[in-house]
C-alpha cells in the first residue's frame, strides 16, 4: 500500500511508496507536491515536479444557426428577408495560390492570388410572394438579372452577431419532384459574388 503524507485525498496506484514516488491519479481539486508524472483532471492545483497532463478547457461559444437571418433584394430593389422560407444557407470563401519552385528546395512556395466565393441557399417551393423561391425565380427568368445584394446574419441579427454583405448574381436554380416522396419540394440557388463579400460584428 502506498505510503507517504497526503493533504488531499487521492487514488494511488498499488505498490507506489513515498511522497508520490510514482504515477499518481489526482481527483478534482486535490493539492498536494508530486516527484512523479501525474494526469490532472480540469481545474487541479498542486506544485508537481514532473511532467503533467492537463485536459484543455471546453468552448463555451458555439452557435446554432436555427435563427440565422437571410435577406435579398427583391425584383424592386427592395431588402427582403426570406429567412422564414429558407432551410440552409452554404456559404464559401477561398483565395487562389500562385505555386513555385527554385532551386535548392524540394517544397514549393506559394503567392497569395484572389480571392472568390459563394452562397447556396436551400429554399421551400412555396407559392406566396416575397418568399424565398418566388424572389429567386423572378431573378432568374428576368430579362436582365442583374446583381443584387444579399446579408446573411449568423447566429441572428442581435449585437455581437456576425454579418456578411455581398452584391451576387445568381449562377442557378434547381429542384426535383419526385412522385414517391411525401415531404416538401426543395430548391437550391448558387450565388456568386460581383465584387467583395465583406464581413462585421454587428453592434
Amino acid at each position: 500500500m502506498a505510503t507517504g503524507t497526503f493533504t488531499g485525498d487521492a487514488a494511488i496506484k498499488a505498490a507506489q511508496a513515498g511522497t508520490f514516488t510514482g504515477d499518481a491519479a489526482i481527483l478534482r481539486a486535490r493539492t498536494g507536491s508530486f516527484t512523479a508524472d501525474a494526469t490532472i483532471k480540469v481545474a487541479q492545483t498542486g506544485s508537481f515536479t514532473a511532467a503533467a497532463v492537463i485536459k484543455a478547457t471546453q468552448a463555451t461559444t458555439a452557435i446554432s444557426a436555427c435563427n440565422a437571418i437571410v435577406v435579398l433584394d427583391n425584383a424592386g430593389g427592395t431588402p427582403t428577408d426570406i429567412s422564414g422560407s429558407t432551410n440552409r444557407i452554404k456559404s464559401s470563401i477561398g483565395q487562389d495560390l500562385g505555386r513555385y519552385h527554385v532551386h535548392g528546395s524540394d517544397w514549393p512556395k506559394r503567392l497569395d492570388g484572389e480571392r472568390d466565393g459563394s452562397f447556396t441557399l436551400t429554399v421551400l417551393y412555396t407559392t406566396a410572394a416575397n418568399e424565398g423561391f418566388e424572389v429567386l425565380r423572378d431573378w432568374i427568368f428576368a430579362a436582365n438579372p442583374g446583381a443584387r445584394s444579399i446579408r446573411i446574419d449568423t447566429p441572428n441579427s442581435s449585437a455581437g452577431s456576425d454579418r456578411y454583405t455581398a452584391e451576387v448574381r445568381i449562377e442557378d436554380l434547381r429542384w426535383t419532384l419526385a412522385a414517391d416522396k411525401g415531404g416538401p419540394v426543395m430548391v437550391t440557388a448558387r450565388l456568386m459574388p460581383d465584387g467583395e463579400i465583406s464581413h462585421v460584428t454587428i453592434s
